[in-house]
């Protein structure tokens, strides 16, 4: 009888520690899964970085340019200003 109990137990044992190595190679799996995902995380927040990057680099452009814009425009409006009253001399005179 003692030796069927130790042979239960033994076969207990052993039904336990496959769970546990089951449970260990499911934990390493996850941890490599893991640490895959964290570096591709780093890429995609290296990425993200340099498209903010860009987009500041292309914000402060446009910026530029709309400065520009306001300056042709107010200098189209002083040449079209003067254009009409040149013209509008130049209808009196005649």
């Amino acid at each position: 009888m003692a030796s069927l109990e130790v042979a239960h137990l033994v076969r207990r044992v052993d039904e336990q520690d496959e769970t546990v190595r089951a449970v260990g190679d499911t934990l390493l799996d996850i941890q490599e899964t893991v640490d895959q995902h964290t570096e591709t995380l780093v890429r995609i927040q290296e990425t993200v970085d340099q498209h903010t990057e860009t987009l500041v680099t292309i914000q402060e452009t446009l910026t530029g340019q709309g400065e520009t814009l306001t300056q042709h425009t107010e200098l189209l409006a002083e040449i079209l200003r003067r254009l009409n009253t040149n013209d509008d001399r130049n209808s009196s005179d005649n």
